[in-house]
């Protein structure tokens, strides 16, 4: 009789994955985005995928057998791909490259862009040095449904999430399967979450006129003002262990992530994310990040 795939592999024959994790994290053969560069990106791609003008690029291999270029119902036009894309942006990131949105429009506007595997040119010198591209968060947009019946939101998702340096991380190709690992990911996107945030990120226009402003007192009644908060910045809802294990149960800290600021105490933490508390990666990296927002977590915005 066949046995059944255990859904948990037991804790000694995770361990020596996430101890490669964590020493592949840290080692100096990785090829790493410098944290400057890939906010740059980041900045970039917000932009292009904002910009009607610009094509949206599309990886679905099923397209790729049509014709080079479709049409979105909201009128934007879609170009099939491989993973093509998402290379010639990692590598002009790791050369310290970030393109501007009018050279963007330039290089789409004269195929510069390579979006199939023959076309990568100077680009496949990353295959040819011995490396995989692999994704912290899929791009696969999972569903029959053609790209030009897509909600555009979810396709402008799609290129950053395609095409952002932050998004990428590299394996040797002898071990491909290395990037598919949930474990594998968990702790590189931690890492590299962590070396993002205390980078510089572009400067943000200054506001036209200022005047004086009071500061807003609390928006969640839910919190009290006798205990002050300990406060760090993150990328996405990310625990940092440091912090919150030096806190009594009924001290709070407090997380500002561009889509909001979450507060709770550490009990409320072990109470609500015991998981995260609980799983190798917190107890190994003594950090966990989230790629999607659970909903438990929502009640603690403020």
């Amino acid at each position: 009789m066949l046995p059944t795939c255990p859904p948990r592999l037991p804790t000694e024959l995770r361990e020596p994955i996430l101890a490669f994790a964590s020493a592949w994290a840290v080692s100096p053969l990785r090829p790493r985005v410098k944290p400057e560069v890939a906010h740059a990106w980041d900045a970039l791609l917000r932009e292009w995928s904002r910009t009607p003008a610009l094509p949206l690029f599309v990886r679905k291999d099923a397209a790729l057998r049509g014709p080079p270029a479709l049409t979105h119902s909201s009128g934007r036009t879609l170009v099939p791909c491989d993973n093509s894309p998402a290379v010639w942006a990692f590598t002009l990131a790791l050369e310290g490259n970030c393109p501007t949105l009018a050279e963007v429009a330039v290089l789409a506007a004269d195929s510069g862009i390579p979006v199939k595997f023959p076309q990568l040119g100077r680009f496949r010198d990353f295959y040819r040095a011995g490396w995989k591209l692999a994704h912290l968060d899929g791009v696969g947009l999972r569903t029959r449904t053609p790209p030009e019946q897509v909600s555009l939101g979810m396709l402008e998702e799609h290129l950053r999430h395609l095409l952002s340096p932050s998004n990428h991380f590299a394996v040797p190709k002898a071990w491909a399967g290395l990037g598919e690992i949930p474990e594998v990911i968990e702790v590189i996107r931690t890492y590299d979450a962590q070396s993002c945030e205390d980078a510089p990120r572009p400067a943000a226009p200054a506001p036209q006129a200022a005047s004086p402003m009071p500061t807003p007192g609390p928006t969640n009644p839910r919190r009290g003002a006798a205990l002050r908060a300990s406060s760090y910045k993150a990328t996405r809802l990310l625990f940092r262990a440091e912090v919150i294990e030096g806190l009594a149960d009924d001290q709070p800290f407090r997380i500002e992530t561009p889509d909001g600021t979450y507060e709770m105490t550490r009990a409320e933490f072990l109470d609500t994310f015991a998981n995260v508390a609980d799983s190798n990666t917190y107890r190994s990296t003594r950090q966990y990040s989230y790629s999607t927002t659970p909903a438990k977590a929502r009640r603690f915005l403020i």
